[in-house]
């Protein structure tokens, strides 16, 4: 078909597509073939008109006074031809429609006839060479885009562990100054302690300081040469040394201690690494005092670096030349992280059970030193199950925490999902339980889905449009799995039923999820549902990424 309005719009002679004033469309009356005037003008000026298709001799009108044929001239201004849009031949004027292979360039016709078919060329069409193209840039791109996904994998893994190191540091933080503060609680209650229980009890809770503290691996930042490796041994094509960051995990507190007191009394073990002035060492520590006041008469090499943290560097005789980096301010302790909304709700990160959980967004107040976006954070939610996590309460006596995986791929799972995030605003939590549906009958389930809005009120009304309902969504009752319980109605749609004893040949309309632990705490929620309200306390997400 694409062929035929070619034909149809482009000149026979030239092959030049019609277009307005110079390669107008104009027929011949006498045989009915139509060419552009540019064409016939130039048949014309040869003395006599024969129509370049059937040879009929022309006798009538002049070229330049036959009628325009508007019609074919607005049909091709609106088809424009893309092969025809590249530039003649240089020599000939012709349009370049072949290809040489040997010389790597268009031809026109008379390119072909005159030399590189007669000197043994390989030559085609130009169509077939554009064509080859085409496949080869289509396959060239396609590569490009999968190596820029697996790319943005990685760098998405990348991200994913950063958050996930930085959450756990600041939960390490958190307990270092519990365990700090306890510490200090205890050395001042240290001359109240006058009996041997006493003393035995606090040993008892000295030594559960000691182990939790030790559980927390320490990181060593230190500037190394980076033309050496590991064995310290010079790459052979390096021309100058460059430091470089490296990071090391310290795998012992003693083997630290005497790294540190043995890098102060040993000179540098080559050359190269005395000529940089190698190695450098950073260090933070409550120590801090004690290396600056070692150093008195360092020389300051670099001066105070922000006005909250300020760093100094200081090169200290006394320790063989070391580089040192010492805190000048008391740096912000203990460390917070959160997740922050585009409204500005924050959800704190915290390391559970070895999970990352992101608990739902809300108003709180909080003092966190990071802050990190929740589009950012989303990344890490798995797409194909999402694990969230209800925290479930009875007055005041906390029942237990529930996870649930849900089915990803469902609009009713995400809209779950969002409620508990609270990513589209309004959250399950503090939602309340409100019944329990056949108590003690097969099919038992417990009931819930109502939400506080923010004008504080309770709402069951769906945030997300569409969410399925029967057909293949259809199951068999079985323990564990998260239902929906609207109806199909989209004014009832957070309205959800977690199933808590089997009905074997009885149907769910939609199943959304299923609980991946702990069932014994919804059979909790369903007996304590007899004498007071079971609450979700608190909710969120488990984030896929780990360290």
């Amino acid at each position: 078909m694409q062929d035929e309005m070619d034909a149809e719009l482009t000149c026979p002679v030239c092959q030049e597509i019609y277009t307005k004033d110079l390669r107008e469309p104009v027929l011949l009356p006498g045989c009915g073939h139509t060419f552009c005037r540019a064409c016939l003008c130039t048949v014309e000026s040869t003395g006599k008109v024969l129509c370049p298709t059937c040879r009929k001799r022309h006798t009538g009108s002049p070229m330049s006074s036959l009628p325009t044929i508007y019609a074919l001239l607005s049909l091709s201004e609106k088809y424009k031809k893309p092969l025809n849009t590249e530039a003649p031949c240089q020599h000939h004027g012709s349009p370049l429609e072949f290809w040489c292979r040997h010389c790597q360039e268009a031809l026109c016709g008379h390119c072909l006839l005159t030399g590189h078919l007669r000197e043994g060329h390989l030559v085609e069409k130009g169509a077939v060479f554009v064509a080859e193209k085409k496949e080869e840039i289509v396959s060239n791109i396609s590569q490009l885009v999968n190596d820029v996904e697996m790319k943005k994998e990685l760098i998405i893994k990348q991200m994913g562990d950063l958050i996930s190191q930085i959450a756990l540091n600041t939960e390490e933080s958190q307990i270092l100054h519990d365990s700090k503060t306890e510490a200090e609680n205890i050395l001042k209650n240290i001359p109240n302690v006058n009996c041997i229980d006493s003393a035995l009890t606090l040993q008892v809770l000295v030594n559960s300081l000691e182990t939790g503290t030790q559980k927390i691996p320490l990181s060593r930042i230190k500037m190394v040469d980076s033309n050496f490796c590991d064995k310290c041994k010079p790459c052979p094509d390096v021309e100058a040394v460059r430091p470089a960051v490296k990071l090391e995990s310290c795998t012992s507190m003693e083997e630290d201690a005497d790294d540190n007191r043995e890098g102060m009394n040993t000179e540098p073990h080559s050359p190269l690494e005395r000529e940089a002035n190698e190695p450098f060492k950073y260090q933070i520590n409550e120590t801090t005092d004690r290396y600056m006041s070692e150093s008195q008469h360092s020389e300051s090499v670099i001066g105070e670096v922000g006005e909250r943290n300020s760093l100094i560097f200081t090169r200290n005789e006394n320790l063989n030349h070391a580089n040192v980096i010492a805190l000048r301010t008391k740096a912000p302790w203990p460390l917070r992280c959160y997740v922050i909304g585009n409204d500005g709700r924050t959800g704190k990160l915290k390391w559970e059970n070895d999970k990352l959980h992101m608990y739902n967004l809300s108003r709180t107040q909080n003092d966190a030193q990071f802050m990190i976006q929740l589009s950012v954070v989303e990344w890490l939610i798995s797409a194909e199950s999402p694990e969230v996590f209800l925290d479930l309460r009875s007055d005041q006596h906390y029942l237990g925490r529930v996870y649930i995986r849900l089915y990803g791929h469902l609009r009713r799972a995400q809209h779950f999902l969002a409620l508990c995030l609270g990513s589209l605003g309004p959250s399950y939590k503090f939602s309340k339980f409100h019944g329990v549906a056949k108590r003690g009958a097969p099919g038992e389930t417990l009931a819930g889905g109502k939400y506080i809005t923010a004008e504080n009120t309770v709402s069951i009304q769906g945030l997300i449009p569409g969410l399925e309902w029967g057909g293949h969504h259809i199951s068999e009752k079985r323990v564990g799995l998260v239902v929906g319980a609207s109806g199909g109605r989209p004014t009832e749609d957070a309205f959800f039923h977690i199933c808590t004893k089997d009905h074997i040949g009885r149907k769910f309309a939609c199943v959304f999820g299923e609980v991946v632990s702990d069932m014994r705490v919804l059979r909790d929620a369903v007996r304590h549902m007899q004498q007071s309200d079971v609450q979700i306390a608190d909710v969120g997400v488990i984030l896929s990424q780990g360290v």
